[in-house]
């Protein structure tokens, strides 16, 4: 788009210069170089490929006088271009298709973000639920969240930390530090579990009574 909107004028003005301005120029090549001062970004190179075929077909012969010296290498930058604009356009649809997958999860995650709700509890209800859950009682925390986020730390950290519980050191230094490492991680579990439980939802489409070949549903 650059070569034609503001190189193109200047080749086109620089030969009918060096041929000898004529009728023709104000006829025809006027409101053609017009043309090109006006092309404008687009999401095809349809009008840019239909300049060069005007100025090959139209424009080319009468500017250059002919000249053979002259028209073949002007030929041959035109064919160059109208490639160009073949190649452009079939990056663009790849990058056409990229930026729509990013835009999809960049609007994906803005629902997210804004529709899901990430309150947890607490940080006091997240240690008692990991130290009942260490002490075999019920907890207001699901089990399955807890015994991930416990083995999400080192094995050597839990078993210290159950052992300091089960022995009664749960106000020791060590106890406290390894079961804040553990509340820390819980609430990392507990949000990811509400993200894809939102995922999930966002997954599934309207409720059909009849399944059709090759579609995917989701089973309840």
């Amino acid at each position: 788009f650059e070569t034609l909107r503001f190189h193109m004028p200047a080749v086109l003005l620089t030969l009918s210069t060096l041929r000898g301005r004529n009728r023709w120029d104000a006829r025809v090549l006027g409101p053609f170089i017009r043309k090109l001062q006006e092309l404008k970004p687009s999401f095809t190179a349809d009008t840019a490929k239909y300049l060069v075929r005007e100025c090959r077909e139209n424009i080319a012969l009468n500017v250059s006088a002919g000249v053979a010296s002259v028209l073949d290498p002007f030929h041959s930058w035109l064919d160059a271009i109208g490639q160009s604009c073949e190649q452009i356009e079939e990056a663009a649809k790849e990058v056409y298709e990229i930026v729509t997958s990013v835009e999809i999860g960049i609007r994906l995650g803005h629902d997210l973000i804004t529709q899901v709700s990430w309150k947890i509890p607490n940080d006091n209800v997240l240690k008692k639920a990991i130290l009942d859950h260490i002490n075999g009682l019920n907890t207001e925390v699901n089990n399955r969240r807890i015994r991930s986020a416990m083995n999400l730390v080192t094995p050597r950290d839990k078993r210290t930390l159950i052992e300091l519980v089960k022995s009664g050191l749960t106000k020791s230094k060590p106890a406290q530090l390894l079961l804040a490492r553990c509340k820390t991680l819980l609430q990392r579990e507990l949000r990811r579990e509400i993200l894809n439980e939102a995922i999930r939802d966002l997954s599934k489409g309207d409720y059909v009574d009849k399944v059709e070949h090759d579609e995917w549903y989701w089973i309840e």
